[in-house]
Order: C-alpha cells, then structure tokens, then sequence
C-alpha cells in the first residue's frame, strides 16, 4: 500500500511539473514585443477623445489604451496625459490647460 501511494505521489509530482512548464512556456510565447510605432496611453486625467485610424467615429480614450501609428488622441481642456512607448528610453508626458 504504501509503495503504491509513493508511485501515485510522484507520478502527480511529474505531471504537476511538466503542466507548470508548460503553462509557463506558453505565457513567455504570448508576451511578444508589440509592433513597431505603438505605444499605450499610460495615465489620463481629464477627458480625451480617441480616433482609431481605420474608424472615423470618435470615442473616449482609457488608461492603458493601446494606440498605434495613424491613431489620434485629441485631449480637451486641462488634460494630463502620459504616453508610454517600448521604443523611447523614457516616457513621454503632455500636459495641456
């Protein structure tokens, strides 16, 4: 009996870690580089409106929207935005009042 619980336990152990390993292989996969000329609007305050560039209707840009080359962010009044892009060394901060 207790051989047989010893084999069962290690089997599990086994099984567990080749599932872990795969699990977290399949995460580093997902984590591409975004393409080049994106960049996501890191932190809004204040109201800014968003024109994806295939659209031609307006919308409400959100924290961490993704935004890409041809996009167009517009802030209105006493905005504070933040833009942030994995090609700049730093972030790009904009205020306008």
């Amino acid at each position: 009996m207790y051989d047989q619980l010893r084999s069962l336990s290690r089997t599990l152990l086994i099984a567990g870690t080749f599932a872990g390993m795969a699990l977290a292989s399949s995460s580093l996969q997902a984590q591409n580089d975004p393409p080049p000329g994106s960049a996501r609007l890191a932190h809004l305050q204040g109201n800014v409106s968003f024109q994806p560039d295939d659209s031609d209707s307006w919308g409400q840009a959100d924290n961490n929207m993704p935004i890409g080359s041809g996009d167009l962010p517009v802030p209105h009044s006493s905005v504070v935005s933040q833009i942030e892009s994995p090609s700049a060394a730093s972030s790009n901060e904009a205020s306008m009042y």
